[in-house]
C-alpha cells in the first residue's frame, strides 16, 4: 500500500490519451467499489458508469478489438472474496466458476486484441504451476509480462538540497523509503523543511501518520491512528510469542480475530455513522480481510502467500513499542527479534532509546557478549558493562560513543570492527586484540595504566590510539614462541592427533 501501484495507472493512462487519441483507456479501481464481492460484477459496474450509454456486450467487443485499454487497478483488493491462497486457487482454476482470472480469460479469446494492465501487491496467484496450467489453458497465444515497482531513489525524489538538511540533522530514511512519505517530503517547501524535520522522532511519526490516515480512506477503515497502531503492536507481540515473522493470511486473521474481538462490535457499528453511505457495513470476516491487507503489511513474496510486516523497520518498532507497553514479555523474546526491535528504534531519540533499554536491560545480560555491546552502542551510546575473554566480530562502534570506564573489554579479540568517532580512554581496554580494525578521527585519551597491553594486526588509523596505550619509551620484548602458541591451536597440548582443518578463526581465539 502506497508503493506507487495507482499512480502509475493514472501516469499509464496519461501517455496512452498523450499518444494515441483515437484509444480510450478504461480504469477499474477495485478498491472503491466494495458492495460487488465477486469480480466479473465489479468490472460490469464499472464498464456501467463509464459507459452509461452503451452495453456491456458493445464495451466488451470493443476492449477485445483493442480500442478500449482496460486498467484494473489494486486487482488484489478483491482476491480475498475469490483466490485468497493458493489452495483457492488450485481448487478454482480449470472450473466454470467466474472468478477473477476467468472474467479477464474471457476478455481475451483467441485473435483478440485485448490490452489489459493490472496492478497488485505482491501476490503467489500469479506465480507457480497452477497459474502457469491455467495460462496454458486459458490463454493460449496470450503475451503476459511481469513489471515490478523497485525501492525508490531518496535523491531522485527529494534532491541533494532536501537531503543535506536531513543528514545534518541526522535524520535517516533508509528504513522507510515509502513513496506516500517521500511525495509529501518532495512537495514540502524548503522553508518549512529546514525547521519540521529536526529529527528522526518527528519524520518517523509523520511517516505512520500519513500511511494510517490513508488507510483510514483507502480500505474505509473508522479505526482512529492509534487504534491501527495498537492492533499493530498486538500482532506484532503475537507473532514474535509465535516464533513467525510471517505466516499464512488465514493464521493471521485468527491472530487479529482475537485481538479485536473486544472491540469488534464497535468497530463495525461506526460504519453506521461513516457520511458515505456507499460504503456498506462488512462482514466480521471482511473486516479481519480489511486488517490483514493493512498498510503496514504485506506479502513477503511473489512466491507465497505469506504475510508479514512491509519491511524489518515497520515490525521492529511495533515489537519494540509492544516492550514498551508490556504487552510482551522481555523474558520471552528471542535474540532475534531484539535484535530487529533494538535496530529499528536506533532510529529514534535519545530519551525514547533509553526508555527500550530500560525495559530490556534485566534480560540482556543472558544474550551473547556481541549482541549486549551492540544493544548498548544503538540505544544508550555507552559501554556500561565488562566483557572478559569476548570475541567481536564486524561491530560498529558509531559515532558519539563514549567508552571511558577501566578494563570495559578485558582479554577481548576484535576482528573487522569498526571505531568511528568515539570517545576513548585508553584504560578501557586491558591485554585486547585488533584484527582488521579500522578507526576514524577519535577521540583518545590517556589513562593510567602505562602498557594497556593491546596488539593491532591489519588496522588501519590506530598508530594514535596504540601510541597513548603502550607511553613506555623501551622496547617491550615478551619472550613468545609464537609459533608453538600458532601450532597449537592445530594441535592442542596432550592429544593424540591434530585438527587440521580448524578454521583460521581460531587463531584469533586461541593467542
Amino acid at each position: 500500500a502506497g508503493y506507487g501501484k495507482t499512480c502509475t495507472s493514472f501516469e499509464t493512462i496519461k501517455k496512452l490519451i498523450a499518444e494515441m487519441p483515437t484509444k480510450i483507456p478504461l480504469l477499474a479501481e477495485l478498491s472503491k467499489n466494495r458492495k460487488a464481492g465477486v469480480f466479473r460484477y465489479v468490472l460490469l459496474s464499472e464498464i456501467d458508469q463509464k459507459f452509461p450509454s452503451l452495453s456491456s456486450e458493445l464495451v466488451t467487443n470493443e476492449i477485445q478489438e483493442g480500442r478500449i485499454f482496460l486498467i484494473i487497478d489494486g486487482f488484489d483488493e478483491l482476491l480475498s472474496k475469490s483466490c485468497s491462497n493458493q489452495q483457492d486457487l488450485e481448487k478454482t482454476v480449470g472450473q466454470d466458476a467466474q472468478t477473477m482470472l476467468d472474467t479477464i480469460a474471457q476478455l481475451i479469446p483467441n485473435g483478440s486484441k485485448t490490452k489489459i494492465l493490472l496492478t497488485s501487491r505482491k501476490s503467489s496467484i500469479f506465480v507457480g504451476d497452477a497459474f502457469e496450467n491455467w495460462v496454458t489453458k486459458r490463454l493460449d497465444g496470450c503475451n503476459i509480462t511481469r513489471l515490478q515497482l523497485s525501492q525508490p531513489s531518496l535523491r531522485d525524489w527529494i534532491g541533494s538540497e532536501k537531503m543535506n538538511i536531513l543528514k545534518t540533522n541526522n535524520v535517516t530514511l533508509s528504513n522507510i523509503l515509502n513513496p506516500v512519505l517521500l511525495t509529501f517530503l518532495r512537495n514540502e517547501p524548503i522553508e518549512s523543511f529546514k525547521e519540521k524535520y529536526t529529527s528522526n522522532d518527528k519524520l518517523i511519526e509523520e511517516y505512520l501518520d500519513l500511511l494510517l490516515q490513508r488507510e483510514q480512506v483507502r480500505q474505509a477503515l473508522p479505526l482512529k491512528v492509534d487504534e491501527q497502531i495498537s492492533i499493530m503492536k498486538d500482532l506484532a507481540a503475537q507473532m514474535v510469542n509465535y516464533d513467525i515473522s510471517a505466516e499464512d493470511i488465514d493464521f493471521i486473521k485468527l491472530i487479529l480475530q482475537d485481538i479485536v474481538a473486544p472491540n469488534l462490535d464497535d468497530y463495525l457499528n461506526r460504519y453506521d455513522l461513516l457520511p458515505d453511505s456507499s460504503e456498506t457495513k462488512p462482514t466480521e470476516t471482511e473486516f479481519l480481510t480489511k486488517l490483514s491487507q493493512h498498510a503496514l503489511l504485506d506479502r513477503i513474496s511473489t512466491q507465497s502467500n505469506l504475510i508479514g510486516f512491509i519491511n524489518e523497520f515497520i515490525f521492529g518498532l511495533m515489537i519494540a513499542k509492544a516492550i514498551i507497553d508490556r504487552r510482551l514479555p522481555v523474558d520471552q523474546l528471542e535474540g532475534k527479534y531484539l535484535d530487529i526491535a533494538v535496530t529499528a528504534y536506533s532510529s529514534c531519540s535519545l530519551e525514547k532509546r533509553k526508555v527500550l533499554y530500560d525495559m530490556i536491560a534485566p534480560v540482556l545480560s543472558n544474550q551473547k557478549a556481541q549482541r549486549q555491546v551492540s544493544t548498548e552502542i544503538q540505544l544508550i551510546e555507552k559501554i556500561t558493562r565488562c566483557y572478559t575473554s569476548e570475541y567481536f566480530d564486524g561491530v560498529f562502534f558509531g559515532k558519539n560513543l563514549t567508552i571511558l570506564g577501566p578494563s570495559i573489554f578485558k582479554e577481548c579479540i576484535f576482528s573487522d570492527c569498526i571505531f568511528d568517532q568515539c570517545k576513548i580512554n585508553t584504560d578501557a581496554f586491558k591485554t585486547c586484540q585488533f584484527y582488521n580494525c579500522s578507526f576514524y578521527n577519535n577521540d583518545i585519551s590517556s589513562g593510567k595504566v602505562m602498557d594497556c597491553e593491546l596488539i593491532f594486526l591489519g588496522c588501519t588509523g590506530h598508530e594514535n590510539f596504540a601510541a597513548l596505550a603502550y607511553r613506555d619509551k623501551a622496547v617491550l620484548i615478551k619472550d613468545t614462541d609464537y609459533e608453538r602458541v600458532v601450532l597449537e591451536q592445530f594441535w592442542k597440548p596432550g592429544y593424540d592427533i591434530a585438527e587440521p582443518r580448524r578454521a583460521y578463526h581460531s587463531l584469533l581465539k586461541g593467542i
